[in-house]
């Protein structure tokens, strides 16, 4: 099957049932490239930024369909002028050019399906299609007869509903207002600018009210409005509460679900979603992790250790993978996942799946952290493992070792302390025991 790029355009458009509408009128226009290019393959993104048109050029598309700007203002293409002699846009619109990619953004037809293709995906994505709730009759909040975004969902608690949008949507950090134990049975979603208020800035909190939401998923905010007014109905005792998911990861999930949609129109033609990728890089402030104090180096820890009857059984060196923080009322509930190596007189080997450092930080208290994790190596032909809780115990790391292993059965119940050396990527542990 062989299509054009204003083929599959007006076959997407006719797709939504929604009249197209007129140029002037709509952001989704044709970004780059010739409508009559023959499309080798199709990327749909959350936006086209420059490691998406790479990818695209790897997988051998020569089409992005995005749905949001390309050129860096919410109008898009309708005035670049402002971007003349911008070394950022000319090296951009070079890339597009040298590979021969076409971009087209769909952004306002796609909202405007009678599902809204975006809360399609988001549906799709957290499993919510069958906690929709009916249109509101009175109300003036939004179109009579269209969906607001509402849900009635299986009761859970604020914690339990963040952590499951965190894995679902493959969120690392998650800002929260509220209180973590509070049931949660009522659900509003507003994506992108949405919760912004849609040109309404009384809009999202006027929603809560007239549905008694009691928890808001926020795409982009602005502090004073719709978080300040969840953060006073908190602290007077109501049941109100805010996940804030950003605008990137609120609107994702419709442009990774698309693929699927467009099969019917664009046949046997490749269709893959990529990510735009979180768009943030968050630098977390440490806590009382407990590496080497300023006079102690070591040698010096090892030497301390050795008048204690303890030597180094292994050096664990951690590689973190990922960051997944939320905060709640200024407690830090934290995650990192790690993988790595470690060495050692009786084993070496490399640290087993599923190794992750769990992290508390309540104002006013000692952090609470344990590491968990398996050593596994091979010794005379037989692989042996060991299992690691390394808790800071006041300011000092205080390892639980076990295993089953009988040839390394003395490290069962053993009086240990690690040390830690800090890194960038993550510490070198030395479990001295």
């Amino acid at each position: 099957m062989t299509m054009t790029v204003q083929q599959i355009i007006d076959g997407t458009i006719r797709k939504t049932t929604i009249l197209p509408l007129p140029h002037d009128r709509t952001c989704d226009h044709l970004i780059i490239g010739d409508p009559e290019t023959e499309v080798t393959g199709i990327v749909t993104t959350f936006m086209a930024t420059v490691d998406v048109i790479r990818r695209a050029h790897e997988l051998g598309a020569n089409f992005i369909i995005t749905h949001e700007p390309t050129w860096f203002t919410g109008q898009d293409d309708n005035d670049i002028s402002w971007l003349e002699g911008d070394a950022v846009y000319d090296r951009k619109r070079a890339l597009l050019e040298e590979y021969g990619i076409a971009v087209w953004r769909f952004h306002d037809h796609m909202h405007m399906d009678p599902r809204d293709g975006i809360y399609r995906g988001f549906d799709e994505q957290m499993g919510w299609a069958e906690y929709r709730m009916p249109p509101q009759k009175d109300s003036d909040l939004f179109p009579k007869g269209s969906f607001d975004g509402c849900y009635e969902i299986p009761e859970t608690t604020l914690e339990a509903l963040a952590r499951e949008v965190q894995e679902k949507l493959d969120m690392p950090v998650l800002r929260a207002i509220g209180d973590p134990k509070a049931k949660i049975t009522r659900a509003a979603v507003l994506v992108g600018g949405g919760s912004l208020g849609l040109g309404v800035e009384q809009m999202p909190m006027e929603l809560m009210h007239q549905r008694d939401i009691q928890v808001m998923l926020c795409g982009d905010i602005t502090e004073w409005t719709l978080p300040a007014y969840v953060r006073d109905a908190y602290q007077l005792g109501m049941n109100r509460s805010a996940l804030i998911l950003g605008h990137e990861k609120s609107e994702e999930p419709g442009m990774r679900h698309l693929p699927a949609w467009l099969k019917s129109i664009v046949g046997d033609i490749p269709v893959t979603a990529v990510s735009a990728g979180e768009p943030f890089t968050y630098f977390l402030q440490k806590q009382s992790d407990r590496t080497l104090p300023a006079e102690e180096s070591l040698s010096d820890a090892a030497e301390r250790l050795a008048k204690e009857g303890k030597r180094e059984l292994f050096a664990v060196d951690v590689t973190v993978t990922e960051v997944r923080e939320t905060t709640v009322e200024g407690t830090v509930y934290r995650e990192l996942p790690f993988e790595g190596t470690f060495t050692g007189p009786l084993l070496s080997g490399v640290i087993g799946p599923g190794g992750v450092d769990r992290q508390i930080m309540r104002p006013g208290e000692e952090p609470d952290i344990c590491a968990a994790y398996d050593l596994i190596g091979e010794k005379d032909g037989e692989t042996l493992r060991v299992h690691v809780e390394n808790r800071n115990r006041g300011g000092h790391w205080k390892p639980t070792l076990m295993t089953t292993a009988p040839a390394l059965a003395t490290l069962n119940g053993r009086d240990c302390e690690a040390i830690l050396e800090g890194r960038p990527q993550g510490p070198v542990v030395h479990i001295f025991g």
